[in-house]
């Protein structure tokens, strides 16, 4: 019977090995695979935290003047009156009159991006406004309009341009002509 003893607690052993302590390790490797990939995803946070703050920091150091600057080129809403007011001095500053003035529906441009087919509606980054106006002067006028239209702060596109002549004058410099446009303006969502 003492022999019989040492074989059976190590049979005792090997079969606690394989019913409980085995089944335990895995389960204990896998938590350790869990832990890792955790304090991966919290090392990942904490550096899209810096990488946020950096960034606000980085916004809050623009001066206020710049931001202004930023909202002229591109504003937040579109204001008609505020364009129409803006187009109708250049014009005047140049002895241009505005006959017409109009603004369509805003057409709102799509983010694309190469690895995504979803176009939801979040993906939009701003609205694109139509303007069309009519403007009557001499060319020359009109060319040194469209150098300070070109030159002001807010973004304007111009998509179409007709030149017609309105009436006719002795002296080809005196000629009044008649312009239309199509412009695109842009604001923010």
């Amino acid at each position: 019977m003492k022999s019989f003893l040492p074989f059976a607690m190590i049979a005792i052993c090997v079969g606690s090995y394989y019913m409980y302590i085995s089944p335990m390790w895995s389960d204990v490797d896998s938590l350790i695979a869990k832990k890792a990939e955790y304090e991966n995803v919290l090392l990942k946070t904490k550096e899209i935290a810096q990488e946020r703050d950096a960034a606000i920091a980085s916004y809050n150091s623009i001066p206020q003047e710049d931001l202004d600057k930023l909202n002229k080129i591109v504003p937040e809403t579109f204001n008609e009156a505020f364009v129409a007011n803006t187009i109708s001095s250049l014009a005047a500053k140049y002895g241009m009159s505005l006959s017409e003035f109009s603004a369509n529906l805003p057409v709102t441009q799509e983010r694309t991006d190469e690895n995504s087919t979803d176009t939801t509606n979040d993906n939009k980054l701003y609205k694109t406004e139509t303007i069309k106006l009519k403007l009557k002067g001499q060319f020359g006028q009109f060319t040194n309009f469209l150098n300070d239209l070109e030159s002001s702060l807010h973004l304007m596109d111009i998509k179409n341009i007709v030149i017609s002549a309105n009436s006719g004058g002795k002296n080809p410099s005196d000629l009044n002509m008649e312009y239309d446009l199509d412009i695109n303006t842009y604001s923010l969502k």
